[in-house]
């Protein structure tokens, strides 16, 4: 189980550095957007580029940021279900939702990492008068998703490794429930 534990700690490590990218470029996304509002309303020259570089850069903090919201537990779950749940039947729980989120991230990269070979294929870009390609940004949907379900594996490994543990202590309690039995069975024997 340490080998488990150690494989997901590895996971979360990455995750960790790469949920520097999505607050980098949040903070850029907010400078770029403060500079387009002023740009626009004091000076009355917006900016041709402002909207679709900001919504680029939107998705991709989605896109990567959505691995290090799973290892934090920030995506939405039914607790009306988990909180009546204990121990091992959460654990559980954890280990066939994630592999559910697993079957459609599959779903996501295959689709996703299609459509962007095929706007790299044609040089696709917006159209607008900016006109960037798209294809960097539509590469970066199943990429996000790869590390996402990379972190769906380090959970995984988690939750086995906690259902385990959580299978040993039982174990354990019921064999010092069996030794308090046969010790109490033992004194009502030696009182008779």
């Amino acid at each position: 189980m340490e080998r488990l534990k150690t494989i997901s700690k590895a996971i979360d490590s990455i995750t960790e550095r790469l949920a520097m990218i999505p607050s980098v470029l949040t903070i850029i996304l907010m400078v770029l957007m403060t500079y387009e509002v002023v740009s626009r309303y004091f000076f009355h020259s917006p900016t041709i580029w402002s909207m679709e570089i900001n919504q680029f850069l939107f998705c991709a903090v989605i896109t990567l940021g959505a691995c290090y919201t799973m290892k934090t537990g920030g995506h939405v779950s039914v607790d009306l279900i988990y909180n009546r749940l204990e121990g091992r039947g959460r654990t559980v729980l954890n280990i066939f939702g994630t592999l559910v989120i697993m079957v459609v991230l599959i779903l996501l990269i295959k689709i996703t990492w299609e459509g962007a070979m095929t706007s790299y294929r044609l040089q696709q870009t917006t159209g607008s008068v900016f006109n960037p390609l798209v294809y960097p940004i539509k590469a970066l949907i199943p990429i996000g998703g790869g590390f996402f379900f990379l972190q769906c594996i380090g959970r995984i490994l988690k939750n086995i490794a906690l259902f385990a543990e959580r299978k040993s202590e039982e174990s354990e309690d019921d064999e010092k429930s069996g030794i308090l039995i046969a010790e109490l069975d033992e004194m009502k024997e030696v009182k008779n």
